[in-house]
């Protein structure tokens, strides 16, 4: 009996596990970086909260005055590097596609 051109082989699994352990490893350490902005603690502001402002414009939402600037990435661009430079090769490694035929 001839095994099925779909069931995949030991080495494929092996394969596969591998990028999933890498991944998995490599995405589990990156989510344990710490934002800069997370050391420093939360800033808790004493004031009264206002909802809206009159401004020369009329009356406006107060939250939109005073808009935070975006944040930088949490990630350093070395660990993306890292990334790239491990799954890459990994991506090489894994097994032509089979065609059906």
């Amino acid at each position: 009996m001839r095994p099925s051109s779909l069931a995949p082989q030991a080495h494929d699994v092996k394969h596969i596990l591998l990028m999933v352990l890498v991944l998995l490893s490599v995405g589990g350490w990156a989510a344990t970086v710490v934002p800069p902005a997370a050391r420093n603690g939360a800033q808790v502001s004493a004031a009264p909260q206002i909802d809206w402002v009159r401004t020369a414009d009329g009356w406006e939402y107060a939250a939109h005055l005073h808009s935070t600037p975006p944040r930088d990435a949490s990630l350093h661009p070395l660990v993306v590097a890292g990334f790239m430079t491990l799954a890459g090769p990994l991506a090489l490694l894994a097994p032509p596609k089979r065609s059906r035929g």
